[in-house]
């Protein structure tokens, strides 16, 4: 079981209806705007929301999201906090292709609840996705953070954690531990040691490397260390934009002070300003009598 935030970690967004489209369709294809064929869903399911329609129900969590407000004083909650526009909340389960053949809705659906649950999530409007175009059995699951109920919304504070505990229980309950590494890392963790993540093998890339004939373990470390090669150079490169943005922030501040001080005419000087001419003219028309 491999529990997953939407692509490169960006958990969060503000758009229903985008996700609802990317969901309910299948892939665009080169050069194609929309595709509107839904060949890749497999099924659907929705909680805490009246209606068995994808198209009403992105628009239920919508409407809900936008009366925040309104269902905080309805529940006598306070109006303060911080206030975020990012109400969206999307995460995959991918299960590892050997489970394929037994893998039921039934079970799915039994996963995709204790997993929202383990997020303190199941008093939230949910959507639960199944897809059927890859070789493992996967689902997305898309969570309103603003509760139907009260308005507050959802806290993610360390969601991945509680993903990767909830995920580690669900295998042990099933009697096979396909991610070793997850295992490995709650035993550190239990020591005392942090982790920002559980790095376990991509199913998808599993899915590569049998298709090629070469689905061995030396194969895949080899496919692990070509990511691990780009992750360092992605982030070597990242840390050089930070680098360059920073200095380039601090001549744009510079270069903007100095001419804040030109024009409002506090630079040292003899001559005033036109601005300072102009603020004395101001000053001694109204002055009074």
């Amino acid at each position: 079981m491999t529990p997953k935030a939407s692509q490169e970690g960006r958990a969060t967004g503000t758009s229903f209806k985008g996700v609802f489209a990317y969901l309910q369709h299948d892939k665009r294809l080169e050069g194609q705007d929309v595709n509107s064929t839904s060949d890749r869903v497999e099924w659907q399911e929705f909680r805490n929301l009246a209606t068995e329609n994808p198209d009403m129900a992105y628009r239920i969590m919508r409407a809900t999201a936008n009366q925040q407000d309104a269902l905080k004083r309805e529940a006598g909650q306070s109006l303060a906090g911080n206030k975020s526009d990012k109400v969206v909340f999307h995460y995959s389960l991918a299960w590892h292709p050997d489970e394929k053949d037994d893998m039921t809705k039934t079970e799915m659906m039994k996963a995709a609840d204790e997993s929202i649950k383990a997020l303190g999530a199941d008093g939230h409007q949910a959507a639960i996705i199944a897809h059927n175009d890859t070789k493992h059995p996967h689902l997305h699951v898309v969570i309103n953070r603003v509760n139907p109920e009260h308005g507050k919304m959802l806290d993610l504070w360390k969601y991945q954690e509680r993903l990767s505990k909830w995920a580690l229980g669900y295998e042990q309950s099933r009697g096979t531990i396909y991610c070793e590494q997850r295992e490995m890392n709650w035993k550190r963790r239990d020591l005392g040691e942090t982790f920002s993540a559980d790095k376990c093998e991509v199913y998808h890339k599993h899915d590569q490397a049998k298709g090629l004939g070469h689905a061995n373990d030396n194969e895949i470390r080899k496919i692990m260390a070509a990511q691990k090669a780009k992750d360092a150079a992605l982030a070597e490169n990242g840390a050089a934009m930070h680098e360059r943005h920073s200095e380039e922030w601090k001549d744009l501040s510079k270069w903007y002070a100095t001419g804040k001080a030109k024009i409002a005419g506090t630079s040292a000087g003899d001559t005033p300003t036109p601005f300072q001419k102009a603020r004395a003219q101001i000053k001694e028309q109204y002055r009074t009598a």
